[in-house]
Order: C-alpha cells, then structure tokens, then sequence
C-alpha cells in the first residue's frame, strides 16, 4: 500500500497537481504518456492502476467479486470497494471514458481474455462458441 505523508495539501492544491498532470498527459502521445507514466510511478503503484482498472472493466462486465479475485488476485473486499466507488458519479465518468474509446476497450477486454487463459493456452472461459458466434 502507498505512504501518504502525514503533511497534507490543501483540496486546491490537489485540484490543482491533478488538473497539470491532467493537462500534460492529454497533451501528450501515447508513447510519452507511457514513459512518463514509467518513470514517475514505482512497481508497485503501477499494478494497483493496472488492477484497479482491470477490476473496474470486470464489474462492467458483470462479473462477480469472487471472480475478480481470483483473475486479478486482489481480495473480494478490493473488489467490492472498487464496485461501491463505481456507483458514484465521478467513477461512473471515468467508465464513460474508458467505453467511448472503444479500441481501448476492446484491447482492456483483449488483454484481460489472455489473462484469463493463460496466454492462449488454456480455452477460453467464457467457452469456445463465444468465437464461433454460436449461442451457448
């Protein structure tokens, strides 16, 4: 878990750091972003994002916390708290991003199958007609 240190800014401070980095990273290539993102976030700050919206793209597509749990390997209660901040409206804003860029989306979604089978050794969960497009 993150450190925060005990000294805390002020909620304008805040809006405020969070409004440049906002600006600087709209501003800037999906490359930089990366590397950006790279550099400033250690490896451990990294998986939680990489978890926290894994989780939330899971709950979007109704699955449940046991499951989310066991593909991610968070808790059920990580995945119950991330559900509970999805219900609120600046949540539920960020989800709208996500789904407008549909290719990120799909890659998210693209990604999370691979996990969810080994890479593609494994069949896929969800079974094998959901590539042939038959009803199951």
């Amino acid at each position: 878990m993150a450190r925060v240190n005990k000294h805390k800014l002020t909620q304008k401070q805040l809006d405020d750091l969070f409004a440049q980095l906002s600006k600087l990273l709209s501003s800037s290539s999906d490359k930089n972003v990366h590397a950006f993102l790279d550099r400033l976030l250690g490896p451990e700050e990294r998986i939680m994002l990489a978890k926290r919206l894994a989780t939330v793209v899971l709950l979007e597509q109704n699955y449940s916390y046991n499951q989310i749990a066991d593909i991610l390997h968070i808790s059920v209660s990580t995945a119950s708290n991330v559900n509970r901040r999805l219900k609120t409206d600046d949540v539920r804003k960020t989800v709208n991003i996500i789904k407008k860029s549909k290719n990120s989306y799909s890659d998210i979604m693209d990604l999370l199958e691979s996990i969810l089978t080994v890479g593609g050794i494994m069949p896929s969960r969800a079974g094998l007609d959901r590539y042939r497009g038959i009803p199951r």
